[in-house]
C-alpha cells in the first residue's frame, strides 16, 4: 500500500473508523436521550432543545480551548483521555441518580401532535426537513474544512493552536445560535421562512467569506497592536479575532438551524427523542459526505476559493426550496425569489476568479516584501506554493501558509548538512532514506556517493512532483536519478510499515510545530529498528518557538534513543543532530576524501562548505555534552507532546548562550593516527572562526526585531571580523557577512538605478571597512551626493583618526553624538570623541595609565579590536611592574573568548606586588576562571586538577555540579552575565536539587535583563 495516493488515506480512514465507531455513536445518542427526558410539551420542544443543544455545544467548545491550550499540556494525551472518561462517567452517575429519582413518573407528552397554527409548516413532509437539514449539515462541514485550510494561511506557526482556536470559534458561534432559538422563535411561529432565511445568509456569508481572507492580515495585525502586552496571548487573541471574523456570523445561524429542524419535524407528530435523534442523525450524515468531499474532492478540484463558492450554492439551494415551501400565498413570488437566490449562487461560483489563498496571506500583504507567485495547488494534503522573493532574490517552498524551504544561502546549507554531514561521517553507507522531499537538496547530495546504492525518499504531498521543477538548480533533476525511489506516504507511517533496513535515515527541515510525530522518542524508536548496526540518523533541530527548556526536551529526546548523538552547527536557527548506535570513531584522512569525491565536492563548494575543516568545525557538542545539557528534563513523546505546545514566539537567547559556551570539540573523536600536530592546529583556528560566525549571527537573529538596526550590524560585524582574523578571506564568512565581489556589484547596481539609494551606499562602506580597504572607503565617500548619512559620517571619521588628522575626526564623531538617528550610533560618536581626546594626550606623551587603559578600553569598545591590542600591549611595556594592565587585557580578550593568551597575563599579575585585597581577589577569579575553562576544554568529559596562585591543586570535574557552580559564579562577579548564566544551568541539570545553582541562575538572568526567566 506504500506510494498509493488513494489507497492510503482509504485504509486509514476505515482504521479510524472501525476505532471511534462505537464511542461516537453513543456520544450520538446523548442528546436525544436527554431531550426525551427533558421535553414534555410541543410547544417547547424547539426552544428545550435549543438551549440543550447550546449546553452541550458550549462544552464541547470548552473542552476543546480546555485541551488545547492547558489540559494535553499539563496531564497528556492520557491523562486528558483519563480526565475525559472520568467526567463521562460521573456524568453518567448523576444520570443514573436522576433516573431512579424519576422512577414511575412518565412524561406528559412523549408524543407531540402537528400544532393548529403551524400554518405552511404542515405543507413540509417530515422527510423532506430531513433532507434539507442533511444538505445544511453537508454545508456546514464542508465550510469547516476550507475555512480551516483557508485560514492556517492566517493564524500561523503554531498548528495545533490554529486547530484549536478555529474549532473553538466554530464552536462558539453554533452553541451561541442555539442559545438564543428560544428568545427570537418564542411563539414557534414562520419557522420554515426562517430556515430559509437561515439557509441564505449562511450561504451569503459563506460567499463573501473569500473576501474578507483579503482584509484578514491587516486586521490581525490591527489586533495584534491594540490589545494586552502579553506577547503569547496577544499573539492567539489577535488570530482568535480574526477567525471570528470569518466564521461567527455563519456559525450563529448553523446554531439556529438546529432546533428550527427540530420543531419542523416535531410537528409530524413524533416524540421528542425520536425527533432530536432523527434530525441529529440526518445532519451528522450530511456533516460526515459534506468533510469527505469537501476535502477529498472539492479541495483538489476547484481549490478552497471556488469551493467555497460551491458549498454556498447549497445553502441557496436548500434556501431556495424552504422558500417555495413556506409561501403561504404568493408561491410564484416566492418561487421567482429562490430562482434569483440560486442563479446568484451559480453567478458567484461560475465568476469567481479561484485566486490561491496564498495570495492573501502576509508573504502577499506585508509592503516589506515583494513576492511573486510562480506556483500554486490547493489539494487534499496540503496547499503547496512555490514564491520568488524579488527583493531577497530567492525562491521559497510554501506549504499551507508557512515557507518551509528557501534557496538563501544559509537554508541551502542546512540541507546540504542533512546529507552530507551524516554521509561523511559514516563508513560504506548503501541504502539512505530521506524524510520530506521539500526542495529535493538533500536527496540529491545522498545520491552522489559512489557506496549509495538506492535512496528513498518518503514525501507526503504527492505534488512536490510539480514543485521539483522550480528548485532545479538546487536538487539537479533527482527525480529522474536511477537511484532514487519517491515514495507518496506519511514519514512516520512508512517506517511503522516498511521491513527496509537503511545506513542512514535523514529528515528533512519540518518544524516540530507542523511535523510534531517526527519529534517523539516514540519516532526515534521505531527508526532505530529500521537502522542497519552501523547506521545514522539525522535530525534537523530548530532553535526558535522553543523556551531553553523545550529545546533541551527536543535534544534529550533524541539523545535518550541514541546515546551517542552528537550536535552540530549550521545557523543560530538550524543545528543538526547526528545519532548512532555506537560511539562516533571519525578517520580525518577517510572524512577529508569522501570531501572531495567528484560531485560531492562541487556540490558543497557551491555553498562554500566543501573545505572539509569548515564541516568538522560545525561540531558543537559531542554525546556527553548533550547529556550533560539535557539530563534531568524529560522527552517529548506521543502522550506528553511538550514540544507541539510551545508559546515561544522567537528564539531565546539562553538557547544561543549554550550554543555559543556549551560547545566541545571534534578532536577526541577523531583517530589518533589521522591527527597530525597540524591538522589538529589549523582545525582548531576553524573552531575559533566558527565560534565568532556564530557569535555574530546570533546578534542577527535575536536582535531582528531591534529599531536600532545600525547598532545590530556593527556588533555583528566585531564578530565577523574577529573570525577573519582567525580566517582571513575565508569565503563562507565573506558570503554571509555580504562582503563578496558579487555583493560589491549588486550595492553598486542599486545605486546606479538609484544614486540616492542611502542603504545601497552604506552597505558599499560597510564592505570596504570590513575587508579593511580603507583607500576605497574614501574613495565611495568622495562619489556620495547630496547630505551623507550617518554611516558615512562615522566613516569619515574613523578614516580622519587612521590619518591621524584629529581635528577632522573629532568634527566628524561631534556631528554623529549630536545628530545621528540611531542611539548607538550617537554612543559611537560621544565614545570616539573621548578615544580622540585620550589618544591626543597618548601621542603628547601625558596619559596616564588609567586614561591609556581607558582608551585601549574604548577602542576595544567600539569594535576595532586590532587597534585596541596594540593600545593595550603598548600600555603593558610602558607600565611592565604594573599588574592593572594585565588584567585590562585579560579581561578584554575573554570577553572574545581569546581564553589561552588570557590566562598567562592573569598569571604574570598575580606574582606582582598588589597591596589592593579586592583588586587581588579580582586578578585571582581571572586566573581560576581562565584555567578551569582550560581545562574544561582540553578534557571536556575527565576530572582534572588546575594549580592555585599558592601552589595548590583545585579539582575541576566536568560532571560536577560543584565546578559549574563556581565557574558560574566566578563568571558572574565580572560581568559575563551570559556565561555565568550557561554555567549554572549546567549545575541544576546535574544536580537539580541544588537551590545554589538555581538561584544563581535567577541573579544571572535578571542582570541581562531576562527578569520573567529569572523569577
Amino acid at each position: 500500500m506504500q506510494g498509493s495516493y488513494l489507497l492510503l488515506p482509504v485504509a486509514r480512514f476505515l482504521l479510524c473508523f472501525a476505532g471511534l465507531l462505537v464511542p461516537t455513536a453513543l456520544m450520538g445518542g446523548t442528546l436525544p436521550a436527554i431531550t426525551r427526558f427533558f421535553v414534555r410539551e410541543r410547544g417547547t420542544l424547539g426552544g428545550n432543545v435549543g438551549a440543550l443543544y447550546a449546553l452541550n455545544t458550549f462544552g464541547a467548545m470548552a473542552g476543546c480551548f480546555a485541551a488545547g491550550f492547558f489540559l494535553i499540556p499539563a496531564l497528556g494525551v492520557q491523562g486528558v483521555s483519563l480526565l475525559a472518561a472520568a467526567v463521562n462517567l460521573l456524568a453518567a452517575i448523576v444520570a443514573f441518580v436522576v433516573s431512579r429519582s424519576e422512577k414511575g413518573e412518565t412524561p406528559a407528552a412523549t408524543t407531540i401532535e402537528p400544532s393548529a397554527d403551524a400554518g405552511a409548516e404542515r405543507t413540509i413532509r417530515p422527510r423532506a426537513v430531513l433532507w434539507l437539514f442533511g444538505a445544511a449539515g453537508f454545508a456546514s462541514l464542508a465550510y469547516e474544512v476550507l475555512w480551516t485550510r483557508a485560514l492556517l494561511f492566517f493564524l500561523g506557526w503554531f498548528a495545533v493552536y490554529a486547530f484549536t482556536i478555529i474549532l473553538t470559534t466554530f464552536l462558539f458561534g453554533i452553541a451561541l445560535g442555539s442559545a438564543v432559538f428560544p428568545l427570537l422563535f418564542r411563539r414557534g411561529k414562520g419557522l420554515l421562512i426562517a430556515f430559509a432565511a437561515i439557509e441564505i445568509g449562511i450561504g451569503l456569508f459563506g460567499a463573501i467569506s473569500v473576501s474578507v481572507f483579503g482584509g484578514l492580515f491587516d486586521l490581525i495585525r490591527t489586533l495584534e497592536s491594540g490589545l494586552i502586552q502579553d506577547n503569547w496571548w496577544r499573539f492567539i487573541f489577535a488570530r482568535a479575532g480574526g477567525s471570528f471574523a470569518i466564521v461567527l456570523v455563519p456559525t450563529f445561524l448553523m446554531g439556529l438551524a438546529f432546533p428550527i429542524a427540530a420543531a419542523l419535524y416535531a410537528r409530524a407528530g413524533r416524540g421528542s427523542g425520536e425527533t432530536v435523534g432523527n434530525v441529529y442523525a440526518a445532519n451528522t450524515v450530511g456533516s460526515i459526505l459534506g468533510s469527505l468531499l469537501a476535502g477529498f474532492l472539492l479541495l483538489p478540484l476547484l481549490g478552497v476559493a471556488r469551493s467555497i463558492a460551491a458549498v454556498a450554492l447549497v445553502n441557496f439551494l436548500v434556501g431556495g426550496i424552504l422558500l417555495v415551501a413556506g409561501a403561504r400565498r404568493s408561491r410564484l413570488l416566492a418561487g421567482a425569489a429562490a430562482i434569483a437566490v440560486l442563479a446568484a449562487g451559480a453567478a458567484n461560483l461560475v465568476l469567481s476568479e479561484g485566486r490561491p489563498m496564498i495570495l492573501q496571506s502576509r508573504h502577499f500583504k506585508d509592503p516589506n516584501r515583494d513576492m511573486r507567485l510562480l506556483y500554486a495547488h490547493e489539494g487534499t494534503t496540503a496547499s503547496l506554493a512555490v514564491l520568488n522573493d524579488a527583493r531577497g532574490g530567492h525562491i521559497e517552498l510554501n506549504i499551507n501558509g508557512e515557507s518551509t524551504a528557501y534557496t538563501t544561502y544559509t537554508d541551502m546549507q542546512v540541507h546540504l548538512m542533512l546529507s552530507h554531514a551524516p554521509l561523511l561521517l559514516a563508513g560504506e553507507p548503501r541504502r539512505v532514506l530521506v524524510i520530506g522531499f521539500g526542495m529535493g537538496a538533500t536527496s540529491y547530495g545522498a545520491v552522489l556517493y559512489p557506496s549509495v546504492e538506492r535512496v528513498d525518499c518518503v514525501e507526503l504531498v504527492p505534488k512536490e512532483v510539480e514543485t521539483a521543477a522550480y528548485f532545479y538548480h538546487v536538487n539537479h533533476g533527482v527525480l529522474d536519478d536511477p537511484k532514487f525511489r519517491l515514495i507518496i506516504d506519511d514519514g512516520r507511517s512508512y517506517i511503522l510499515a516498511t521491513k527496509e533496513r537503511y545506513d542512514l535515515i535523514s529528515f528533512n527541515a519540518i518544524h516540530p510545530s507542523h511535523s510534531p510525530a517526527l519529534y517523539t522518542s516514540d519516532f526515534y524508536e521505531k527508526c532505530r529498528e529500521r537502522l542497519t548496526d552501523d547506521g545514522l540518523i539525522c535530525a534537523w533541530v530548530p532553535t526558535n518557538s522553543f523556551t531553553e527548556r523545550q529545546f533541551q526536551i527536543l535534544l534529550k529526546t533524541f539523545v535518550a534513543v541514541y546515546p551517542h548523538s552528537s550536535l552540530w552547527y549550521v545557523n543560530p536557527n538550524h543545528l543538526v543532530l547526528i545519532g548512532a548506535n555506537k560511539r562516533l570513531d571519525l578517520d580525518p584522512r577517510e572524512f577529508i576524501r569522501k570531501a572531495a569525491l567528484p560531485g560531492v565536492r562541487e556540490d558543497l563548494a557551491r555553498y562554500t562548505m566543501e573545505d572539509p575543516y569548515r564541516l568538522l568545525a560545525f561540531h558543537l557538542m559531542d554525546e556527553h555534552a548533550l547529556e550533560r545539557y539535557t539530563r534531568t528534563v524529560p522527552v517529548n513523546s506521543d502522550d506528553k507532546p511538550y514540544l507541539e505546545y510551545s508559546r515561544e514566539l522567537y528564539t531565546r537567547p539562553e538557547i544561543i548562550d549554550a550554543m555559543l559556551y556549551n560547545r566541545t570539540s571534534i578532536l577526541p573523536y577523531l583517530r589518533e593516527s589521522g591527527v597530525t600536530d597540524t591538522l589538529a592546529a589549523k582545525l582548531e583556528r576553524y573552531e575559533e572562526a566558527a565560534f565568532h560566525l556564530l557569535a555574530s549571527q546570533a546578534i542577527t537573529w535575536l536582535e531582528a526585531r531591534a529599531e536600532d538596526v545600525s547598532g545590530m550590524i556593527w556588533r555583528a560585524d566585531v564578530e565577523i571580523l574577529e573570525a577573519l582574523r582567525v580566517l582571513p578571506g575565508d569565503p563562507n564568512l565573506e558570503v554571509i557577512a555580504g562582503i563578496t565581489d558579487v555583493d560589491e556589484r549588486i550595492y553598486r547596481d542599486k545605486i546606479a538605478a538609484n544614486p540616492l539609494d542611502d542603504q545601497a551606499w552604506n552597505s558599499l562602506i560597510r564592505l570596504h571597512r570590513l575587508r579593511g580597504e580603507w583607500d576605497k572607503v574614501a574613495g565611495v565617500l568622495e562619489e556620495i551626493r547630496g547630505a551623507p548619512t550617518d554611516e558615512a559620517v562615522l566613516a569619515r571619521g574613523l578614516l580622519a583618526f587612521r590619518a591621524a588628522d584629529l581635528a577632522a575626526a573629532e568634527e566628524a564623531f561631534a556631528r554623529l553624538a549630536r545628530r545621528a538617528d540611531s542611539p548607538f550610533l550617537r554612543e559611537t560618536g560621544g565614545r570616539y570623541l573621548e578615544i580622540v581626546r585620550l589618544d591626543r594626550k597618548r601621542q603628547g606623551g601625558s596619559a596616564s595609565l588609567e586614561e591609556l587603559l581607558s582608551l585601549a578600553d574604548n577602542t576595544w569598545a567600539a569594535g576595532d579590536r586590532a587597534g585596541a591590542e596594540a593600545l593595550f600591549r603598548e600600555t603593558i611595556a610602558l607600565f611592565p611592574d604594573r599588574p592593572l594592565p594585565l588584567v585590562a587585557f585579560g579581561l578584554a580578550l575573554e570577553r572574545s573568548m581569546r581564553i589561552e593568551e588570557a590566562e598567562p597575563l592573569y598569571a604574570a599579575a598575580i606574582r606582582m606586588a598588589i597591596k589592593k585585597e579586592d583588586f587581588r581577589d579580582a586578578v585571582t577569579r581571572g586566573l581560576e576562571r581562565t584555567r578551569t575553562m582550560l581545562a574544561l576544554r582540553g578534557r571536556p568529559n575527565e576530572a582534572s586538577g588546575i594549580e592555585g596562585p599558592d601552589g595548590s591543586t583545585t579539582p575541576i570535574d566536568p560532571w560536577s555540579a560543584a565546578t559549574r557552580l563556581r565557574l558560574g559564579e566566578l563568571f558572574l562577579a565580572d560581568g559575563f552575565v551570559d556565561r555565568a548564566s550557561v554555567e549554572f544551568r549546567i549545575a541544576a541539570t546535574l544536580e537539580p536539587e541544588n537551590a545554589a545553582a538555581y538561584e544563581g541562575l535567577g541573579r544571572a538572568l535578571a542582570r541581562r535583563g531576562l527578569v520573567e526567566e529569572a523569577k
